[in-house]
C-alpha cells in the first residue's frame, strides 16, 4: 500500500460520489466532471477548460506505530463569470466532497479518515476561476516487517538483502 493508491482510491470515490454535480456557466456547463489524482492532465487544446475537478495531491506521510498517516489536499476547481454566484458554486461543490468523505470514512476497504477535515477557499481566487481544498489525513496500514530485497538499481529484486 502506497500513499498513490490512497489518491486513486480517493478519486475513484468522488468521481462517484460528486458525479451529479454540474456548472451553469455557459462556457463550461457540457462539461463533464474531471477527477484525477496527483494534477491535472495538461492541456491539449487551447481554449479547453478544465471544470468542474477534483484533485487529490498528496502532501505528506508519517510512519506511526499504528500505521501510516497519509495528508492529502483535495482540490476542487469551477468556473463562473457571475461572481455572485461562483464563489457559491465552488463552496456548494466542496460541500459535496466533504459530505462524501464524512459518510464513508473508509475508502477502498483499507484506508481510514482521521479527522479532523479542513475545507478552505483561496484568499485571492483567480476569477473566473474558484479554487478551494480539503485537507485530510488517512491512516494506511504498516507493511509487515520482513526481509527487503533490493537489485543493483536500486529496485526491488533479487541481487542483495538488507
Amino acid at each position: 500500500m502506497t500513499p498513490a493508491r490512497v489518491l486513486d482510491a480517493l478519486a475513484a470515490y468522488l468521481k462517484e460520489a460528486c458525479s451529479a454535480y454540474f456548472l451553469t456557466d455557459e462556457k463550461v456547463k457540457d462539461n463533464p466532471l474531471i477527477v484525477s489524482p496527483g494534477f491535472l492532465k495538461k492541456r491539449t487544446a487551447a481554449g479547453e477548460m478544465p471544470y468542474p475537478h477534483i484533485v487529490p495531491r498528496f502532501l505528506k506521510c508519517v510512519d506511526e506505530p499504528d500505521g501510516s498517516k497519509v495528508t492529502v489536499r483535495i482540490y476542487f476547481g469551477t468556473y463562473s463569470e457571475d461572481v455572485e454566484t461562483g464563489w457559491r458554486d465552488l463552496i456548494n461543490f466542496m460541500e459535496m466532497g466533504r459530505l462524501a468523505l464524512l459518510r464513508q470514512r473508509t475508502i477502498a476497504k483499507k484506508y481510514r479518515l482521521q479527522l479532523p477535515l479542513t475545507s478552505e477557499a483561496t484568499e485571492d481566487q483567480p476569477y473566473p476561476e474558484w479554487v478551494g481544498y480539503i485537507t485530510a489525513e488517512y491512516l494506511m496500514p504498516l507493511p509487515e516487517e520482513g526481509e527487503i530485497v533490493v537489485n543493483a538499481l536500486g529496485g526491488t529484486g533479487s541481487d542483495k538483502k538488507v
